[in-house]
């Protein structure tokens, strides 16, 4: 059985509130997961 684990660093400049931040993490996580 292979068991990885991986950190990303984002960096988002012009996103300041958190809402944002959600709103453009989320999608990204729903992509890498699809291929988990």
């Amino acid at each position: 059985m292979f068991t990885g684990v991986i950190e990303i660093d984002l960096l988002l400049g012009d996103v300041h509130s958190l809402k944002h931040k959600r709103s453009v993490v989320r999608p990204i996580l729903a992509e890498l997961r699809r291929f988990s």
